[in-house]
């Protein structure tokens, strides 16, 4: 490329990028576009200015541009960090395939972003950013945290951000993420925590968020604040910690909110304190390693089965619901532990053939014990 052929814009990143040297278009003077040709930063990125001296870091660290063209760095080998904040993108910048040393796009505009099978020794960073469609992340490798803080994701009609089989060497950080399609992370791992806090996922009537046979190494958290309008999916998942969805707000009217079938929770699986579901919660043949709770959740399931523990295994089971189930709680052939529970808050239809409980936490007298048995139906 010939420098002759660059704008201000342009020839400022060209001579900063061999000393990693930052560079804020939002300070230029110059009350034009600040343009920069996707092709000038794909070649610098690619070995176009290898003009620096020995000790010099060569780093790519851009503000406040405008990018046209499309950013294409797909099958090549990026040595260099690429720090791209504040900036709009005309085209969805396409790294499928390539392998870098960190990425980074904070507070960035772009009408998606495809990453798919990449490799990133460091962290993957798109925080802050609004994509207008889809971030495509099936089979990437990070071996740091994958951040995405903040970010806005819009595809609604399909998949808005598929990480399938997605490799992740940290954590996974999704703290206030907002995302209307699917959320597909099946066959995916992590290595270290999963944390959706404050997240809010749309697929009304589909899959808001589908993590079937996800592996995460530490905890999986969606606290307070968190809400889903579609089915969650974790069946055949493994989380070596705990799982919390305390205070979030879980919607999938007449059909299943929760699937979490034959999941494995090393610690606590946390469904209480203000957890509010519409629609089903399913958790057949999962085994929690210490306590599954429910304390101070409200369930609501118009038809059927609200909550199914069939075949759920738990060392404590704690069914004190902030109000009565005004349908099924199906426990048969559970192992539920030690079992709390409280006169006020039993559901109208009880089914715990074959279930099995070590002791009551809060015994009570035979008469209404015997009531509580009454209500079960087989």
């Amino acid at each position: 490329m010939r420098l002759d052929e660059l704008n201000a814009q342009e020839r400022r990143l060209w001579d900063a990028f061999p000393q990693g040297r930052p560079v804020d278009l939002r300070d230029d003077p110059s009350p034009s576009d600040p343009v920069v040709r996707s092709e000038v930063v794909a070649a610098l990125l690619l070995g176009a200015n290898p003009d620096h001296d020995p000790g010099d870091r060569p780093a790519l660290r851009l503000t406040g541009a405008h990018l046209t063209g499309r950013l294409d760095i797909g099958f090549t080998e990026v040595a260099v960090p690429v720090r791209l904040t504040d900036c709009r993108f005309d085209e969805a910048p396409l790294l499928q395939g390539a392998r870098t040393r960190e990425l980074a796009l904070t507070g960035c505009v772009l009408p998606g972003l495809l990453a798919d099978t990449a490799q990133i020794d460091g962290r993957l960073v798109v925080s802050h950013c609004t994509l207008t469609g889809p971030l495509v992340l099936t089979r990437v490798q990070v071996n740091g945290d994958v951040d995405l803080r903040d970010t806005v994701v819009r595809h609604p009609a399909g998949e808005a951000i598929p990480a399938v089989h997605a490799r992740v060497g940290g954590d996974a950080l999704c703290a206030n993420l907002a995302v209307e399609g699917t959320f597909r992370l099946s066959g995916a791992s992590i290595e270290g925590e999963f944390d959706l806090e404050g997240a809010s996922l749309r697929a009304p009537g589909g899959h808001a968020l589908d993590a079937y046979h996800i592996r995460v190494a530490e905890d999986f958290t969606c606290h307070p604040g968190f809400s889903a309008e579609g089915r969650i999916i974790l069946s055949g998942a493994t989380v070596a910690a705990a799982v919390g969805f305390c205070g979030a707000r879980l919607s999938n009217p007449g059909d299943i909110a929760l699937e979490a079938v034959d999941v494995t929770v090393g610690r606590n699986f946390d469904l209480g304190l203000g957890l509010t579901v519409d629609g089903a919660v399913k958790l057949d043949g999962t085994h929690v390693g210490t306590e599954l709770s429910f304390r101070d959740a409200e369930l609501t399931h118009k038809d059927g089965t609200a909550l199914s523990l069939r075949a759920t295994q738990a060392r404590e089971t704690d069914l004190r619901t902030r109000r009565p189930v005004d349908a099924v709680v199906d426990a048969r052939n559970a192992r539920l532990g030690t079992l709390y529970d409280a006169q006020e808050t039993w559901p109208t239809d009880l089914r715990l053939a074959d279930a099995t409980y070590e002791t009551l936490a809060f015994p009570l007298p035979a008469a209404q014990r015997v009531r509580w048995i009454r209500r079960t139906t087989g």
